[in-house]
């Protein structure tokens, strides 16, 4: 199965890109870096796209988990600090899921 890139997603969304349903949507602009993000989320979802969706909306567990996942990539890429990828997920964007600390040690622990 190949994903689908849609670039529908108005400026004003809080977020570069998103997963629904196995499209990724993107905002018209975006880097590489949150391409390969996102697609790590399309994988995520791969086997149960319910499972996928249930956990992230309901478990800040597996909410770090994917996004730890995720962001490690973006890392790699090289467009993004580890400690910005920390921040960013331990902050409002993702309701505060964990402490930076916590989200900065999922991250390297995947990089």
């Amino acid at each position: 199965m190949t994903p689908v890139l849609r670039r529908w997603l108005p400026r004003w969304a809080p977020m570069a890109g998103i997963v629904i349903f196995g499209f990724i949507l993107l905002k018209k602009v975006t880097k590489p870096g949150l391409v390969e993000h996102e697609l790590v989320h399309w994988r995520q979802g791969l086997g149960s796209r319910f499972r996928f969706f249930f956990r992230y909306a309901f478990s800040r567990r597996w909410r770090v988990i994917y996004e730890a996942e995720a962001y490690a990539v973006q890392v790699r890429t090289g467009e993004e600090t580890i400690e910005w990828c920390a921040k960013t997920l331990s902050g409002p964007l993702y309701l505060w899921p964990c402490s930076y600390a916590t989200a900065l040690e999922a991250i390297r622990s995947r990089v």
